[in-house]
């Protein structure tokens, strides 16, 4: 019967949230939109419903090319693992594959529904505007954290009814893999096609014709808001759902390696990360449900519903833990770890928050040094964005040491468990963050009053402080994980082979150069990334310039600028350019694993698995660096260009905000591409690193 409840628990803890996911899907998309178009100095512009059909159309667009892409990639690696790996690894693969696509695709679609939907609600009021926007970000995190508790219930539900504990991690490493590269893709090709986009359209718009940012003028502006679809939302979605589904699967790897199964005494240990999982699903369910509407200001309410998932889900974990009859002692040792893995969270948002808001002294430093010109916003930019690592990490390693103090290893992989279950209530913050961009955009280019797009803009300055917190938990979350995955990996290494732990000494040549290849990957990877953004955006300044030259009834009102010959460039050129950065991970894996192997044949395993195991820990802690200082960095940048277009340091026009803008662009691939990218890449590679294990030794 008891085993019956829990199940029902496990059920109850994805269901409902998918369940209600749809039902906020459904309360968003019956707001009506206003198909009037407004005249402005003389010029009829487009109806918010046309151009919300616009970006809509271009964004499927971009999609469906993109994934057709992918598809490919999915099926002949699945083809070719097939000769090498059982069919639970080949079932997951083909399955995380499909449920990352999924998550991108849905929640880019109710992205492209919410938006034009918030800008119409704008007309009415900032909480009208806030909570439609707040419904769609419910849905959104009610739909990946529902399809990832999913995976984790299914994996539940066959520990306990007897599958094999080999074939149920088999079947999620094949998961984690298929995540990780729909993940990488959709990340890097939606961050090239949105930076792209936004740095070509600032470049010409702002700076050379001095129009403003979302004016229908611009020929690159509806590629802008799609970018910010394909980008932030279809790209979050399925890189935070693969985070979570490679986090867990390091758990249980960890779990297997240090106990066995068959064990009598050590079912609780093996079974608490389900219990975290679940009980976390629960507690950012009911807290999420909780907040209707805005209270007090759209901070406040965000805040509301970060705080109350953490304290509903510790609180019912003690309840479950009380329920299966653990005792105080063993509740309170349990529960710490549990604690400090929220702790992480909590100290990530707020260091996030205080990097990257307009209200603290970081981005006014930034905005009062932009009086100074273009370069001194740009080593203010630089040192902000160097300096807001430390304390996250510091924040980790605190995590880290108290969950292993009182429960070793085991402790840190449920710290890290309790991090990820916070994934519906990040979502929901994160999805908010693009939905209230583009409402301004439509807000703008439809020529509504100015007052709609204040509005607008104070929810979207906001946003740009979720979006850079939830690329700072994927990141930071892979920190935490990062150390059970090495001993993931040591421990296989060292279960199938005949070779010792000693082989991954520091002293040993082969960890070292290792760790400084895999530093210099991580640098590497970002280079392309960055320069993918480049070259795509030169082209968009080209076309824009173009167009601007060859049709001067643009400027005037009297034509249209052709979107849709913008957008179609961009989705071939972005598209094209995703490969080379995976290409090049892929490059340096398999040639220096053959270097490592082949430099002392007599020793060629140990030489092998070590470079690896120096490599992994090298992208690893160089990649996480990277990425918290890019996506804080950039954030910081981008609400400082927003603090001066308030009115401060000489307002919009001013020297002050022309080197804003600057530094705005600058900051737009580290905070929306390079950075976000790294994420699945330093996760792809651990994995990659495992299957090697496997493919060499079964």
């Amino acid at each position: 019967m008891f085993k019956i409840l829990l199940c029902t628990c496990f059920a109850i803890s994805f269901i409902f949230p998918l369940i209600h996911a749809y039902f906020y899907y459904l309360s968003v998309r019956k707001i009506e939109v206003s198909n009037d178009s407004r005249v402005v100095g003389g010029v009829k512009l487009q109806s918010m419903k046309e151009i919300a059909d616009a970006i809509k159309t271009a964004a499927y667009a971009y999609l469906k090319k993109q994934y057709a892409y992918v598809a490919a990639v999915t099926i002949i690696g699945a083809i070719l693992m097939s000769f090498i790996f059982n069919s639970w690894v080949i079932s997951g693969f083909l399955l995380g594959s499909f449920l990352s696509g999924l998550c991108g695709v849905i929640g880019m679609h109710i992205a492209v529904i919410s938006n034009v939907r918030t800008a119409q609600e704008a007309k009415k009021g900032i909480s009208n505007a806030f909570n439609i926007a707040l419904k769609a970000g419910k849905a959104t995190g009610f739909l990946v954290g529902g399809i990832s508790m999913m995976c984790v219930s299914s994996c539940f539900f066959m520990m306990i009814y007897g599958i094999d504990f080999k074939f149920i991690l088999d079947l999620l490493l094949g998961l984690s893999f298929g995540a990780s590269i729909v993940s990488v893709f959709a990340r890097l090709g939606g961050g090239i096609f949105t930076k792209a986009a936004d740095v070509g359209a600032d470049l010409v718009g702002k700076i050379e014709k001095n129009i403003p940012e979302d004016d229908p003028r611009n020929p690159a502006v509806i590629a802008d808001n799609v970018g910010d679809n394909v980008g932030d939302c279809a790209g979050t979605s399925a890189d935070l759902f693969e985070t979570y589904i490679v986090g867990f699967m390091a758990v249980l790897y960890i779990m297997k390696n240090l106990f066995s199964y068959d064990q009598a005494g050590n079912e609780l240990i093996l079974f608490y990360p389900f219990l975290v999982a679940m009980t976390c699903n629960l507690g950012c369910y009911l807290a999420i449900t909780s907040v209707a509407k805005m209270k007090r200001s759209p901070f406040y309410s965000l805040a509301c519903i970060l705080m109350r998932s953490a304290a509903f889900s510790f609180a019912i974990n003690l309840l479950f833990l009380h329920a299966i009859r653990v005792d105080f002692y063993d509740s309170l040792i349990l529960s710490i770890p549990f604690a400090m893995g929220i702790f992480a969270t909590f100290a990530l948002v707020l260091i996030t928050n205080y990097y990257t808001s307009s209200n603290c002294s970081p981005v006014k430093s930034i905005a009062k040094s932009s009086e100074s010109g273009h370069a001194m916003n740009i080593i203010t930019g630089l040192s902000v964005s160097m300096r807001s690592c430390f304390g996250i990490i510091v924040s980790i390693v605190v995590a880290i040491f108290v969950s292993y103090f009182f429960l070793g290893l085991q402790g840190v992989g449920i710290s890290v468990v309790s991090m990820l279950g916070m994934i519906s209530a990040i979502v929901a913050l994160d999805a908010y963050g693009p939905i209230t961009d583009n409402a301004g955009g439509i807000a703008e280019m439809s020529g509504q009053d100015s007052e709609v797009r204040k509005r607008t803009d104070e929810l979207d300055a906001l946003g740009n402080t979720t979006k850079a917190l939830t690329k700072g938990y994927a990141v930071g979350s892979t920190a935490l994980a990062a150390i059970i995955i090495l001993y993931t990996y040591i421990q296989d290494v060292v279960d199938m082979s005949s070779l010792s732990k000693d082989i991954f000494r520091l002293d040993n040549v082969f960890v070292v150069s290792g760790l400084l290849i895999g530093g210099a990957l991580a640098y590497w990877y970002s280079s392309f990334s960055m320069r993918s953004v480049a070259l795509v955006g030169e082209s968009v300044v080209e076309e824009v310039r173009y167009q601007f030259d060859n049709n001067p009834g643009i400027m005037t009102g009297e034509s249209k600028p052709d979107y849709s010959r913008t957008v179609n460039m961009l989705t071939v050129k972005s598209i094209n350019s995703m490969f080379a950065p995976i290409a090049a991970v892929f490059s340096v894996i398999a040639l220096f694993f053959i270097a490592c192997f082949f430099i002392d044949y007599n020793h060629r395993f140990a030489n092998g698995f070590a470079g690896m195991g120096g490599l992994i820990t090298g992208v690893t802690l160089v990649g996480i660096m990277l990425a918290i200082s890019m996506t804080n960095g950039g954030g910081a940048w981008d609400n400082a260009k927003k603090y001066i277009e308030e009115g401060n340091h000489g307002g919009k026009g001013s020297d002050a905000h022309k080197a804003a803008v600057t530094g705005d662009t600058v900051g737009d691939p580290y905070k929306d591409t390079a950075g976000p990218a790294l994420n699945p890449m330093i996760k792809m590679v651990n994995i990659i690193a495992i299957l090697i294990v496997k493919i060499i030794f079964g």
